[in-house]
């Protein structure tokens, strides 16, 4: 059993690798929403990585328009959520 972690896992592109995925019976894939896991929380991020073979990030600030109007939260997504991710897999 391949154990898979999906961050972004309710967006377009995580839903799509999770349809994949999902169809090996070998594959157990956790794929929570924003909602749940935050990826510019460290420490969830950390949590959620833990025990996982494969981390996938496919969250991101994707709005082009909004992230011009919210500079700070498009960081913390593209820039310091996506180090949390890179930081927890290379933790495991």
């Amino acid at each position: 059993m391949i154990k898979w972690l999906v961050t972004g896992g309710s967006g377009m592109l995580g839903r799509d690798l999770v349809t994949v995925l999902s169809a090996d019976p070998e594959a157990d894939v956790a794929a929570p929403p924003r909602s749940v896991l935050d990826i510019t929380e460290r420490a969830a991020v950390a949590a959620a990585a833990a025990g996982r073979d494969v981390v996938v990030n496919t969250a991101a600030w994707t709005d082009v328009d909004g992230a011009e109007s919210d500079e700070a939260n498009a960081a913390a997504v593209n820039g310091q959520g996506a180090a949390n991710v890179a930081a927890a897999c290379a933790a495991s």
